[in-house]
């Protein structure tokens, strides 16, 4: 951190609580999460592109990459805005049919991901059809299954 001219504040301090300190310290996360999401995703596209999140221990590093991304929408086929993901702005959804759902990432008004999710008669198989385009402007089509256990 020096290196950077960064100066970090110690963060263990072995306090004494209700609670051990390695519990202790969880305690405000995902409001923490909030926050940085919050001034990331204010922040003019162009410079998300080139920003990074420098986290003050490990603790803060794996709660942002444990609680981010995040997306609060309904399944109305409206865009909703996505925190924490640089490659996606907003995400719309839109029950298809009682087994399908459909689904379109954005990035600023350009679609990045497009799909279909679709969960079997019997409830037991669910089967997710992205297709989307690289960062070098190649198309891809994936397709995942997953069986419930």
């Amino acid at each position: 951190m020096q290196a950077l001219g960064i100066q970090m504040t110690r963060t263990e301090v072995h306090h004494s609580g209700p609670l051990p300190q390695h519990f202790g310290d969880e305690f405000g996360w995902p409001e923490m999460v909030a926050a940085v999401a919050d001034v990331y995703i204010s922040m003019p596209r162009e410079e998300r592109a080139k920003t990074g999140i420098l986290a003050g221990n490990y603790g803060e590093a794996g709660a942002i990459d444990f609680f981010g991304p995040r997306w609060t929408g309904k399944f109305d086929g409206k865009d909703y805005a996505v925190t924490g993901d640089p490659n996606t702005d907003t995400r719309s959804s839109q029950k298809v049919n009682d087994h399908t759902l459909a689904f379109t990432n954005k990035k600023g008004d350009k679609v990045t991901i497009s799909g279909r999710g679709v969960v079997s008669a019997d409830g037991k198989t669910r089967t997710v059809t992205f297709t989307g385009t690289d960062s070098k402007g190649k198309k891809y089509t994936t397709t995942a299954v997953y069986d419930k256990q």
